[in-house]
């Protein structure tokens, strides 16, 4: 079994928890107002290539 990541699977794992806490809790990353709605856009777009196999 392989138990060592790589440092871009690593990367991808950090920014993808921290744009869906980003998302779910904007008030603890002090997001503005009108930054919310596209963050949580980007947040759905975001899973959908992962989810799709595009950075595969």
């Amino acid at each position: 079994m392989k138990t060592k990541l790589s440092l871009s699977k690593l990367i991808g794992i950090l920014s993808t928890a921290g744009l869906a806490a980003a998302s779910v809790a904007p008030n603890t990353f002090n997001i503005p107002v009108t930054m919310r709605p596209w963050l949580f856009m980007f947040t759905i777009v975001w899973a959908l290539l992962l989810a799709s196999g595009v950075f595969s």
